[in-house]
């Protein structure tokens, strides 16, 4: 099997690198000066072709603001240098690069297997968090083949808290119930689960034999054929600005599915390039988004996107909206809705590719909760116009002495 990994355009900018600007063999310092050519304020990664860099300066490199306060950086597996930079509106941004030891810093991405809960992985970023199913999820039959949101109350990482809390009282509970006393169970369940919000965030998304957030699947005969849980799993990269994973899914009419997710420091939106190895018939592709059979309304679909508030799994009880929205900033796919199906009767909201032969197709899926940054639908529909807008507008990167 060819491994090798697709390069997608980056997500957000553009960079350009002026190597005759750069400055000679073992240079001590570098400037990266970043220009915003839009008319809205940018905080994102940026990435910089990690060999016009370490050619120069080796790979320990110190990343300095204007104001000479450090800022983390980070390698990536695909060759890339990441900085997180932050350009005012028609602005530029000069950030200084040194040779020397950078200081350890705290990740702001995370990641990792989670056997404990049937080999789950789980990652986030300090706005949203995600779950994808393996292989002991298959085995029991579960039909959960989309992906999960973990919804956050703050940037602060807190994936393993909430799994060691929601696994911690597991034997008493089992003690409890076999003596008789259910209710003292079922109070230690409330207390300790992770589908209830005990101040860090908690999953309350519904999956099940949908798309769920942001999935992507082959279509024939007008029907999705949903993708099982993944096979093998290779984490790429792990931060701290950004967390990588490569997923391998088992054959389905012939081909095997291939995804690389892509999580990054600050942002609510998540890249996925999916490609098929082995697809020989033509098909369609869709990447779209799970609706509630029960609440369709809060669904807005434009030329490049479809936003929707969920309800989560039960409005009454949690009284909040995730709100998600799968995006195609490149404009290669066709917004349309499909209708409900079993065994949910859910239906759902997709960007649409025709004719697919299995390329690698990249996308964004993304996720916010109204308990914690975007309190409205309102306000989510602006975040993903200006999403794809600062795509339409990429910053630009120069490296020069």
């Amino acid at each position: 099997m060819n491994h090798s990994l697709p390069s997608p355009r980056p997500a957000v900018f553009l960079a350009i690198i002026l190597a005759a600007m750069l400055s000679p063999l073992h240079a001590q310092t570098l400037h990266v000066c970043i220009k915003n050519s839009s008319s809205i304020q940018r905080h994102e990664i940026v990435e910089i072709d990690a060999r016009q860099i370490t050619a120069r300066m080796g790979r320990e490199i110190v990343v300095r603001d204007a104001s000479g306060i450090e800022q983390p950086s980070q390698f990536t597996h695909d060759g890339k240098f990441l900085i997180y930079a932050s350009i005012r509106p028609k602005g530029e941004a000069v950030y200084t690069l040194h040779k020397g030891k950078p200081a350890r810093v705290e990740p702001y991405v995370f990641g990792r297997q989670y056997p404990e809960r049937a080999d789950d992985i789980s990652f986030e970023n300090d706005k949203i968090g995600f779950r994808v199913y393996g292989p002991a999820t298959q085995q029991k039959g579960e039909q959960a083949y989309g992906n999960d949101v973990w919804v956050k109350r703050s940037p602060a990482l807190m994936l393993d808290s909430i799994y060691a809390l929601h696994f911690s009282k597991n034997a008493e509970m089992e003690r409890l119930r076999k003596s008789g006393h259910k209710r003292e169970a079922d109070s230690l369940g409330t207390a300790t689960s992770y589908h209830l919000d005990h101040g860090l965030g908690m999953d309350c998304y519904a999956v099940g034999p949908t798309l769920g957030c942001g999935t992507p699947a082959l279509m024939r005969g007008g029907q999705l054929l949903f993708p099982w849980c993944y096979e093998r799993y290779e984490i790429l990269d792990e931060g701290p600005l950004r967390f990588s994973l490569l997923l391998h899914f088992g054959e389905m009419y012939g081909a095997r599915e291939h995804r690389l997710i892509t999580a990054d420091r600050g942002s609510h939106f998540f890249r996925t390039t999916v490609w098929y190895e082995g697809l020989h018939q033509a098909s369609s592709l869709a990447a779209g988004i799970v609706l509630r059979p029960a609440d369709t309304e809060s669904l807005v679909m434009g030329q490049n996107y479809a936003a929707y508030a969920d309800p989560t799994m039960y409005p009454d009880k949690h009284q909040s909206q995730i709100f998600v929205a799968v995006a195609f900033p490149e404009g290669n796919a066709t917004i349309t809705r499909l209708s409900p199906t079993a065994p949910t009767n859910a239906g759902h909201a997709v960007g649409l590719v025709r004719q697919y032969q299995g390329k690698p197709f990249t996308y964004y899926f993304g996720a916010a909760w109204s308990g914690y940054d975007i309190p409205t639908f309102e306000e989510w529909q602006l975040h993903v116009k200006q999403f794809l807008r600062r795509h339409e507008m990429p910053l630009t990167v120069v490296c020069r002495p």
